[in-house]
């Protein structure tokens, strides 16, 4: 009856969380949204027309079946850094309005608007024409700031302008002269404060390197630069990298662009991306990082003899790791009818097809590509993840009743040893039936120590193996991702 009611009490301890989980009343967090990239992958120099048209034809067919797929403008304004949708136009546009607004009084509501026009040109493709327009918002929101009575904010506009651009000045015809005072005596404190060298290399590639917005020439490049905070940024063909903002303070410093996953994009290959085959799948999930993806689905062309196959790989990038992967047999260059929607029910929702060939052939440089159920909650490698932390529960609470059902047996031999004197005859108080019951519980108490202690171990071995099982499929045990 101990054993019965001890075990009862450890099945108790393992069935209250999922209990509590069932109960829980809180609504669950809401998912980020979704960006569903697919591209097209090929070795340099990149994708060719042919893998393009498919790609294309595979995104529309994904769109059908998940939400949240990228457009190709969208993917190629990505790949360009161009991460607003607005445009130069449209941001002159705003300006123009902001200047009116200032004009009338409004300068809140034209601090608003050029604060904004400011940050988005700030994530554009790096242009003369953007750095123009970037140079004439923060001098017009600096006297939108000063016009409110901010001025510490007026000032660090106007120190951030100056240190970008020396030579910038203030029409007379729209600047009063106190403002063009104040700018000339900033300009004067920045020429005089230390100066330290900045350099920013690119790997050896060839790129033109941009300091606060402005064309600052070929790396590698070194600047003397005024004490300060500086957006650092390079162009590579279409591709821009960013270097973040450095801050330059009392000591010389190196900035090092990292063109890596830059150089394999190709905006105008699908878009796509150049990616030797040895190195795919680490850096085709670096390149969906980069383009702000949840989720990415590769495209790529398969040989085996004379038969051509259209690989898709689709990849959780938050996870970095591959899920699914088929193939899809064409002939020629042609998906034969209903493949391509087949291939992307397969891929998105594991929809089987007899179109589709899955792990037939491994993809080039991907590792050994999912289960396609792995993914889906309450799939079988799931559950290995919730059984692993459920039987480690078990196991904790196994160890405890067999440490405590220990520490009671040696009590209870204990109570029969104390029933005795010295010279081992049976004190008078106590009787031998008195002795026995007390000699068979402590007895009772070893066993089941014995027999917890050793399903404790035996069920921490088996939650250790399904969580190594859950781990290498999912990437998480139970409610924890790694």
């Amino acid at each position: 009856m101990r054993l019965a009611h001890s075990l009862g009490l450890v099945a108790s301890l393992f069935l209250l969380p999922a209990a509590a989980l069932a109960a829980d009343p809180s609504p669950p967090p809401a998912a980020a949204p979704e960006a569903f990239g697919v591209l097209a992958v090929e070795n340099p120099p990149g994708p060719g027309a042919e893998l393009v048209d498919l790609t294309k034809s595979l995104r529309g067919a994904v769109a059908e079946k998940a939400p949240g797929v990228v457009s190709t403008e969208d993917l190629r304004l990505r790949m360009s850094a161009q991460a607003g949708t607005s445009s130069l136009s449209e941001l002159d546009r705003a300006y123009a309005g902001a200047v009116a607004a200032s004009q009338s009084g409004d300068y809140e509501g034209a601090s608003r608007t050029l604060r904004a026009v400011v940050e988005d040109l700030e994530t554009m493709t790096e242009s003369s024409e953007g750095f123009s327009l970037w140079s004439r918002a923060m001098l017009r929101l600096a006297r939108s700031e000063g016009s409110l009575g901010r001025k510490g904010e007026a000032r660090e506009t106007l120190e951030r302008l100056v240190r970008a651009d020396s030579t910038v000045a203030a029409d007379p015809e729209l600047y009063p002269p106190s403002f063009a005072k104040q700018l000339d005596e900033i300009r004067a404190a920045i020429r005089a404060a230390p100066r330290q060298k900045v350099t920013v290399t690119a790997g050896g590639r060839t790129a033109t390197i941009f300091i606060e917005g402005r064309n600052a020439g070929a790396a590698p490049v070194t600047a003397v630069l005024p004490r300060g905070r500086y957006r650092i940024t390079g162009q590579m063909g279409q591709v821009q990298v960013s270097g973040g903002k450095i801050d330059v303070g009392t000591e010389d410093q190196t900035v090092a662009l990292d063109f890596t996953v830059a150089e394999m994009l190709r905006p105008a290959g699908g878009p796509g991306l150049a990616v030797p085959a040895a190195q795919r799948a680490k850096s085709v999930v670096a390149a969906a990082g980069m383009l702000r993806l949840t989720r990415l689905l590769t495209a790529s062309v398969d040989l085996d003899g004379d038969v051509r196959y259209l690989v898709g790989s689709l990849y959780d990038v938050r996870k970095g790791m591959l899920q699914r992967e088929a193939r899809l047999r064409l002939n020629g260059w042609a998906a034969p009818a209903g493949g391509l929607s087949a291939l992307s029910g397969f891929l998105v929702a594991g929809q089987p097809s007899s179109l589709v060939l899955v792990n037939s052939l491994p993809s080039a440089g991907s590792p050994s590509p999912a289960s396609p159920s792995s993914s889906h909650p309450g799939s079988p490698s799931r559950t290995k993840g919730w059984l692993a932390v459920g039987g480690t529960v078990l196991a904790v609470g196994l160890g405890v009743v067999s440490a405590v059902e220990g520490s009671l047996s040696g009590v209870y031999y204990n109570n029969a040893r104390v029933m005795f004197d010295k010279t081992g005859k049976l004190l008078p108080s106590h009787t031998q039936a008195e002795v026995d019951s007390t000699r068979s519980q402590g007895a009772t108490a070893s066993t089941a120590s014995l027999i917890t202690g050793g399903a404790a171990v035996g069920v921490a071995a088996v939650s250790g193996v399904l969580a190594y099982l859950s781990y290498r499929q999912t990437g998480e045990i139970g409610p924890f991702r790694f």
